[in-house]
């Protein structure tokens, strides 16, 4: 019996250090002369497991714990076990039970924090870390997984802080430095994410990931070069990285005679993939095929993908439409402007329109102006309303003055410009705040072709929850005929607020559309605005590559290369009668 003690604990040392093989010896040595070892029964089964030999893993330890059911670790095990199989279920009850067992023992919290936050039961995830936490305020792997909840809460600093404090308690800690560079990237510190994505790459020059990030930051500052480089690199260190062929094939013109044309119909064979995988998947092959003018490939493909990650999205437009409705009943007929000091330091430029309709285009141009900062799409006016909204109870002087203080404090902070320009095309939800909490605003309203917005809609992949309508094409012909509402509705309410610009009258008559569009902002022409294609700011949006190009004057008949497949999107816009 000491013999099998000490075994045991030599196999366990080993299969802690690494040394599986060795560790898996003396287990089986261990079971020849035992075969009722719980321990080793159930180590053996952890030993496959790391090598994804699921089944057999599953049946090891499922003798452990029928030789020894009081034993937490092994329903902790067999809980990681089946949450990588998928069996969320079951995986649950064995979280539950190692908890019912042993109150303090942090990795059951973690296992079942990590299985609701893989089926998007975000609260449940944090209350779980939270119990591991109290345990173990200095858990690396609880205080990683909370700061990844943060991120998907999006209050980034709070996740950014979380990280500092995981490489400050090991600062080799690769995943937790990527991971805040991309909360960096998020942030728009592209100079801090960079520093942290080639941090991890000096330390680990076979981080795949790190490539990648850094790729998509070098992308989105027009080295283009640079970035097909990091993708490539980050192919060839894993060639089953999908995501990175989707990126690659983003930034480079497609040859038949691509080594990576041959790699990823490979993968396309493999009927394992995660879903996540699946989409990246469909993804690289819409721009392969887009690259080959296979229109029908590009649509099934396309189609496939937005199908995918349909399955996760909760957007439905009756709520959406009960929005909008809410959105005008406040701001009804019986609405006063509300009046302000004015003194303000900096003007705020909002653009609004449906996505894809040009706002990136429209923003380019605006701040290729020496006096104008552009901001990107700021997340803070809708932040914001909330807060008021839940605060003041919709008490119109408090609600307003709040907004006003807080978001021009916020945009002061981005530049030293006068003008800063706020693109996030869904504000034009928020038209009756920015009128009245900012009546010194100026807000651009361009309207692009409605087809080619569905299209474009439809077409460009948007992972954010508020793109959920666009991966279906009657949930973005609906959103959009809502949008067209709740303009019109705007207009009537302000007349003389809202400066309206012609997507396609901008690329047909440059010239003579910018030089309006400067004298409505109350700036001076300044020959970089016409030059606008020469700026290189960092810009994020799907627009990156077109924008640094002079205007291209077919994007919106693209849409028709598709017509075919986009009778939905039409029949409903017929119904509405909007015209395209």
């Amino acid at each position: 019996m000491y013999d099998e003690l000490n075994k045991l604990n030599l196999a366990k040392s080993l299969h802690k250090n690494g040394e599986l093989q060795n560790a898996k010896k003396l287990y089986k040595e261990i079971l020849e002369i035992n075969p009722n070892s719980a321990e080793a029964n159930h180590y053996l089964g952890v030993f496959y497991f790391n090598k994804s030999k699921y089944d057999k893993s599953l049946d090891l330890i499922n003798k452990s714990i029928s030789l020894d059911t009081k034993n937490a670790k092994f329903y902790v095990n067999k809980g990681n076990l089946l949450l990588e199989m998928l069996c969320y279920t079951e995986a649950e009850l064995c979280f539950h039970k190692a908890i019912s067992l042993d109150k303090h023992l942090e990795d059951a919290y973690i296992g079942i924090s990590i299985l609701y936050f893989k089926i998007n039961k975000i609260n449940k995830s944090k209350n779980c870390i939270l119990s591991a936490l109290k345990t173990d305020q200095n858990n690396i792997r609880a205080l990683t997984l909370l700061a990844r909840i943060y991120s998907v809460e999006n209050d980034l600093i709070n996740a950014i802080n979380l990280f500092n404090k995981v490489i400050s308690l090991d600062k080799t800690n690769v995943e937790a430095i990527n991971d805040r560079g991309v909360i960096f990237q998020r942030l728009g510190d592209y100079e801090n994410a960079l520093k942290d994505y080639e941090s991890v790459i000096k330390t680990e020059p076979g981080y795949a990931i790190c490539h990648n990030n850094r790729g998509v930051i070098l992308k989105s500052q027009n080295k283009i070069n640079e970035a097909k480089k990091s993708f490539q690199k980050a192919i060839n260190i894993d060639q089953n990285y999908i995501e990175a062929y989707k990126n690659y094939f983003s930034v480079t013109k497609v040859f038949p005679s691509d080594p990576n044309i041959e790699k990823i119909n490979k993968i396309f064979l493999n009927n394992k993939l995660s879903s996540k995988d699946k989409i990246w998947l469909h993804l690289t092959f819409v721009n392969i095929e887009s690259s080959y003018k296979n229109y029908h490939n590009v649509f099934k493909h396309l189609s496939l993908a937005n199908k995918i990650k349909l399955k996760t999205c909760n957007f439905k437009i009756t709520k959406h439409r009960e929005k909008i409705e809410k959105i005008k009943s406040h701001f009804n007929d019986k609405y006063l402007p509300f009046q302000v000091e004015k003194n303000i330091k900096v003007r705020p430029i909002f653009i609004i329109g449906m996505p894809r309709s040009g706002t990136t285009l429209i923003e380019q141009i605006i701040s290729s102006h020496s006096k104008v900062h552009g901001a990107g799409e700021l997340n803070y006016l809708d932040n914001l309303i909330s807060y008021a909204e839940l605060k003041f109870n919709f008490e119109n002087s408090k609600n307003f003055n709040f907004i006003r203080k807080n978001y021009l404090d916020k945009i002061m902070k981005l530049s030293s410009k006068k003008y800063v320009v706020d693109k996030n095309p869904l504000n034009f939800l928020n038209v009756g705040h920015i009128s009245s909490a900012i009546p010194e605003a100026k807000i651009i309203h361009i309207h692009r072709n409605p087809m080619a917005v569905c299209w474009s809609n439809f077409f460009n992949y948007f992972p954010s929850k508020s793109m959920e309508y666009s991966f279906e094409l009657t949930s973005i012909a609906n959103y959009y005929a809502e949008y067209a509402s709740i303009m019109k509705f705007w207009e009537n309410l302000f007349p003389s607020k809202i400066y309206n610009i012609v997507y396609e009258n901008l690329v047909e008559d440059f010239e003579f559309e910018v030089k309006k569009l400067i004298n409505f902002l109350d700036l001076g022409m300044e020959e970089a605005v016409n030059l606008f294609y020469q700026n290189q700011r960092i810009i994020k949006t799907a627009s990156n590559i077109q924008v640094r190009k002079p205007i291209y004057r077919g994007s919106s008949d693209e849409w028709k290369n598709y017509k075919l497949y986009l009778k939905p999107v039409m029949s409903i816009l017929d119904r509405y009668k909007i015209k395209y």
